[in-house]
């Protein structure tokens, strides 16, 4: 009527069997998503590898007579590779309690590796960029960082990386993939 202890056995095993393929099925699912989300995070920072040792900021510089420090942008490539259409949007304030000004657009075609200074220029918006060491030596100056005048300062650092990705880091320097 009922059936023999032997059939409920079965019936019970088979019930185990299919809760157990359930858990695993479950269990496998996560491990799956937990899998997706590693490979996108590694996809994006492999994607972000060159891109992150890109940077740009405002500098003064000075010289052993006492030179005016004029206004100027360090672009920094620290990577193994060229970046490509780098355009750097910047604002100047002499003072802090001034309105920051838009400067013109500092643009270059190719950024290879290396610190490149271009200085403030009347007629063009920047001088040809020249790389830091060299200016250094040659005019014999020290570059200093603006870091406390918040209207003195890089507001966007756009480029393609060597594969064609678009990136922009922002006034906080934020680093974002853009469209290019």
């Amino acid at each position: 009527m009922l059936g023999t202890v032997a059939d409920w056995f079965s019936a019970l095993v088979a019930l185990l069997a299919l809760a157990a393929a359930a858990w695993a099925a479950r269990t496998s699912k996560q491990l799956y998503e937990t899998e997706q989300r590693r490979d996108r995070i590694a996809q994006s920072e492999r994607d972000k590898a060159q891109a992150a040792h890109i940077a740009a900021w405002c500098i003064t510089y000075s010289t052993p007579q006492g030179t005016p420090s004029p206004r100027g942008l360090l672009i920094h490539n620290s990577s193994s590779a060229p970046v490509f259409n780098v355009v750097v949007e910047s604002t100047y304030a002499k003072k802090k309690r001034d309105e920051p000004e838009a400067q013109k657009n500092f643009t270059m075609r190719i950024l290879t590796p290396g610190d490149y200074v271009t200085m403030a220029e009347p007629t063009f918006g920047w001088t040809f960029p020249e790389e830091k060491i060299s200016f250094e030596e040659d005019n014999n100056v020290r570059f200093r960082p603006v870091t406390n005048n918040e209207g003195w300062q890089v507001t966007s650092l756009r480029f393609a990386d060597s594969s064609g990705m678009a990136w922009v880091r922002d006034a906080t320097g934020q680093l974002s993939p853009t469209s290019p």
